[in-house]
């Protein structure tokens, strides 16, 4: 049953890819309104998946750069990584190539396969959050706000 459970997870995650592809083929028309398919059930892409700002685009690419030479590294396929993920091979391959409207669980999951996951640990860590405790502190009053007294005489 554990093999029906697996085709059925990779069949769904290959429609996912054709609904991809149908999206990426009306922004590429442009010709086309995007709501003339709402039949479908497609999303709407937001805009930074669709014009993800250039050090987004960098940052995502790199990870998933480095998660294709962990991979290599280990000798295993992408076939490997997406069976032990519960994913497709292609969502594999859409996170090795670093593709801005795959999921973020998608590449958590890369990681988690290849055991790269307690990396994150330091990603938006509050503690190394300078601007932000610089931001806290000009906040933080001296003293407690005084008590206002609300005038009930309506």
């Amino acid at each position: 049953m554990a093999g029906a459970g697996q085709a059925l997870a990779t069949f769904a995650a290959d429609i996912c890819h054709a609904h991809v592809a149908i999206r990426l083929l009306i922004n590429v028309l442009g010709c086309l309104e995007a709501t003339s398919f709402g039949f479908l059930g497609l999303p709407q892409l937001s805009p930074i998946v669709q014009q993800p700002p250039a050090a987004l685009e960098q940052a995502l690419q790199r990870l998933g750069r480095n998660i294709r030479t962990a991979r290599l590294r280990r000798r295993w396929r992408l076939e490997d990584v997406a069976e032990r993920m519960g994913v497709s091979r292609f969502t594999v391959a859409d996170v090795e190539r670093g593709k801005p409207g795959t999921s973020m669980a998608a590449y958590l999951g890369a990681l988690w396969v290849l055991g790269l996951l307690d990396q994150l640990e330091a990603v938006a860590d509050p503690d190394r959050d300078r601007e932000g405790k610089a931001l806290e502190a000009a906040r933080r009053p001296g003293q407690a706000p005084r008590r206002h007294r609300f005038d009930d005489d309506f």
